[in-house]
């Protein structure tokens, strides 16, 4: 949505770039115009508790019922 990943920076090293990833939240530009659904959806899936993450009790049928992803044609994702 941005042009790079969540924790994206290309000074980071590795071991830098797992530590943002497990230590910091996500940050939405706030250029961008972003709905609510879509930043819930984002933050979900970016759940550092892999037991309340998006996904972790209903695998991708959960995803997909997200109400963002609920925009779009989901027979085209079932391909």
């Amino acid at each position: 949505m941005v042009g790079c990943p969540p924790f994206y920076n290309p000074n980071f090293t590795p071991s830098q770039t797992k530590y943002h990833i497990v230590n910091s939240t996500v940050k939405f530009p706030s250029a961008k115009n972003f709905s609510p659904e879509l930043i819930d959806l984002i933050t979900k899936l970016l759940d550092k508790n892999p037991k309340t993450r998006l996904g972790s009790l209903g695998g991708i049928k959960e995803i997909l019922l997200h109400p963002w992803i609920g925009k779009f044609d989901r027979k085209k994702f079932e391909s």
